[in-house]
């Protein structure tokens, strides 16, 4: 049986790595991905980790806009199909949020081909088909992102 100083030392040690990890976290810029379909917004946002983001999941336009008062994300991804507030109504409401803000992070929006009419009218950066193509939305992010906003 380990000494206690040295089972102390080993959970301070441990401790101290997991505030330095949870530090690092932090400092990872965020995307922002809205989707009313919580396992697509999860998929989408496992992938995004990987690439070294941070990403936070909104299943509504009202909790998007929330997170985004609270936090400046890098980018946005959005579904268009939602409840409440479809993606062009949200994106709207994020440009003019944008305005008052000075916080001007692309917007990406997700949606299905059959909605590629609405993408004509709504002012989103770009947009990427349902069900999409992972090395398709990295090529949208190498696009959209400064080169010091990736990992």
């Amino acid at each position: 049986m380990p000494h206690p100083s040295l089972a102390l030392r080993r959970l301070l040690q441990r401790y101290c790595f997991l505030l330095l990890e949870m530090q690092m976290a932090d400092s990872l810029p965020l995307i922002i991905v809205v989707d009313d379909e919580l396992a697509i917004a999860q998929g989408l946002a496992y992938f995004l980790e990987d690439l070294g983001f941070r990403v936070r999941i909104a299943t509504s336009g009202k909790q998007a806009l929330a997170a985004i008062e609270q936090e400046q994300p890098v980018l946005v991804i959005t579904d268009y199909m939602m409840p409440q507030m479809n993606g062009g109504e949200l994106i709207d409401a994020i440009r003019s949020q944008a305005a008052r803000t000075h916080q001007n992070a692309p917007i990406l929006l997700l949606m299905s081909a059959a909605h590629h009419r609405a993408m004509q009218q709504a002012t989103a950066d770009a947009w990427f088909a349902k069900p999409f193509n992972l090395p398709e939305v990295e090529e949208l992010l190498r696009r959209f992102l400064p080169v010091d906003e990736r990992r």
